[in-house]
């Protein structure tokens, strides 16, 4: 009973891999969604607004890093949440940060939390307001493979006007 359309469909380019996307969010409006493209393994990450229909790409900005992380994106108030770090790597300590593309203006979310340690960021519809969840890194030798963040937990808000953050 459902039916479905593509949106955006990956080239294939001249390297090995291809295009790829490193993270993908639909806009806090709902009207669009927003993707990190990266047309090959290393290269720039092109993050780019897509209307639902396909239609209306528009390039948003660009990283040098290849991998962009986006955790929230408003159309209407012209910002967006994200990280970055790699991709096709063995794992990245970021610090989540709020940009205003209207400026290209790029503040880290939270002084407190340590790179790597963040869980869960959250913004309301106009990313005036964000919560971020963030632990503590375990440096316990573990298996090796990745970060384990551990309690205490710190839930805050952050607002973006001012960079004020409370627990």
């Amino acid at each position: 009973g459902n039916s479905f359309s593509n949106i955006y469909e990956l080239k294939k380019t001249g390297g090995a891999i291809g295009e790829q996307v490193s993270s993908l969010r639909i806009s806090q409006e709902g009207t669009k969604i927003v993707a990190g493209i990266i047309e090959e393994s290393g290269a720039k990450n092109k993050v780019t607004s897509i209307g639902l229909n396909g239609q209306n790409q528009s390039l948003l900005f660009e990283s040098e890093k290849s991998g962009v992380f986006i955790d929230a994106w408003s159309e209407k108030s012209n910002k967006i949440a994200y990280s970055e770090g790699c991709i096709n790597c063995d794992g990245n300590l970021v610090s989540p940060v709020i940009r205003d593309l209207s400026t290209n203006k790029t503040t880290k979310l939270s002084e407190k939390a340590q790179p790597g340690t963040m869980t869960t960021v959250e913004g309301n519809t106009d990313l005036s307001q964000i919560v971020i969840v963030y632990g503590k890194a375990d440096t316990a030798p573990g298996d090796g493979i990745g970060i384990n963040i551990v309690a205490p937990y710190t839930v805050s808000k952050v607002d973006t006007s001012t960079g004020k953050e409370s627990v």
